[in-house]
């Protein structure tokens, strides 16, 4: 340990000095010299050669002020350019991010994520109910079965309810899909991901192991407190569907005054969300280690 009282700041001969004079922090002119002698002549890791697999493929990489663009020909060779119109000084090429299944997905999620869920039901009922059908439009279950704990019973509950389910969560992944997304966004281009990739390692377990990783907390708290807004927007789908849900007895209980019903109804749902609440807290350090509950 050097003593702070023997650290000099101050201009020093290289070989007495114990550590970088302070402009050497801030002069523009030292760094810019770094930038010519250091940075640029450099290696520098832009991708893994798989990324650059088929010709025509191609990488950009921003190196300080300087932006290159490495891509594989027709001829198979690797080359680097300086990614710089000679005339107007622009760019040429732009960053791919991911592929056409990306985009598809991306473009979908934001234009269906704020779609209401009684629209969704009105076009599942009209596709699979009535045009094909192939599943119920009304009820819980099929009238012709005595309720009970039967394979027929369950496996009817499980049909009448597939529609509604259906409307629900088809809504609810897209929204899920741009939010995560939102959170990989800074993620991409931390550097224990470039080395991953520097690694060799595939694409699928960097994202599953090490990109992904970083979107469970907020994505897992957020699914626990989402608990608390079931009952928004539900009501209309089950009053679509005829279901018997809780939507549809809160409301009726609202519409005759049955406080006792109407206060059952909160409670279920005040107790869901806090069980559900403190079991992903429990579970919370089994997915990222630094989280704990102990010292």
């Amino acid at each position: 340990m050097i003593p702070a009282k023997s650290i000099d700041w101050a201009e020093t001969a290289p070989e007495r000095a114990l550590t970088l004079p302070a402009r050497y922090f801030y002069d523009d002119e030292i760094f810019k010299a770094e930038r010519e002698r250091i940075f640029y002549p450099a290696w520098h890791c832009v991708g893994h050669v798989n990324e650059l697999a088929e010709p025509g493929q191609f990488l950009t990489f921003d190196i300080l002020d300087q932006t290159i663009v490495v891509l594989r020909g027709d001829d198979g060779e690797i080359r680097a350019f300086h990614n710089v119109c000679q005339h107007r000084g622009n760019r040429l090429l732009e960053a791919r991010r991911g592929k056409l299944g990306s985009a598809i997905a991306t473009n979908l999620s934001i234009a269906l994520s704020h779609v209401p869920y009684f629209f969704v039901a009105l076009i599942l009922v009209y596709v699979f109910a009535y045009s094909m059908g192939l599943l119920p439009a009304r009820s819980a279950y099929d009238s012709n079965i005595n309720p009970g704990i039967s394979f027929a019973f369950i496996g009817s509950v499980l049909k009448y309810g597939l529609l509604p389910g259906l409307s629900i969560v088809i809504i609810g992944t897209f929204s899920w899909i741009l939010s995560t997304r939102m959170l990989m966004i800074p993620i991409l281009g931390e550097d224990y991901l470039v080395y991953a990739e520097a690694k060799g390692l595939k694409g699928s377990r960097i994202l599953t192991r090490y990109a992904l990783r970083n979107c469970y907390l907020p994505q897992i708290t957020a699914f626990g407190i989402s608990l608390g807004f079931i009952f928004n927007g539900n009501v209309l789908v089950e009053q679509l569907f005829s279901y018997p849900g809780l939507g549809t007895t809160l409301v009726t209980a609202i519409q005759q005054l049955d406080f006792n019903t109407i206060l059952g109804v909160t409670d279920i749902a005040i107790f869901s969300v806090l069980t559900a609440v403190l079991l992903l807290d429990l579970l919370l350090p089994l997915l990222d280690p630094r989280v704990k509950y102990w010292k």
